[in-house]
């Protein structure tokens, strides 16, 4: 009887192998949803300020804003990048 307890109680408890899984998955997704919102707003930067340049002056600009951009400081990073 004793036997029969301490083995269903292994079966409900996940192991260290399942956890760390469960861990790195939820690590993974984290990863994942950060970077598809940066890309949703460096997208969605690019295409206003597109149109800002295209109602302004009447050129169509594609790609020059995310040339020029430097984030988060100057010298740092080009969103192209």
């Amino acid at each position: 009887m004793l036997y029969f307890r301490l083995e269903l109680r292994s079966e409900v408890q996940p192991t260290h192998v399942e956890r760390d899984e469960k861990n790195s998955i939820k690590i993974y997704k984290i990863v994942f949803y950060v970077c598809a919102a940066t890309m949703i707003f460096i997208t969605a930067y690019a295409i206003a300020e597109s149109l800002r340049e295209y109602l302004t002056t009447g050129k169509v600009v594609i790609g020059e804003v995310l040339v020029y951009t430097e984030f988060p400081i100057r010298g740092f990073a080009k969103l192209v990048s």
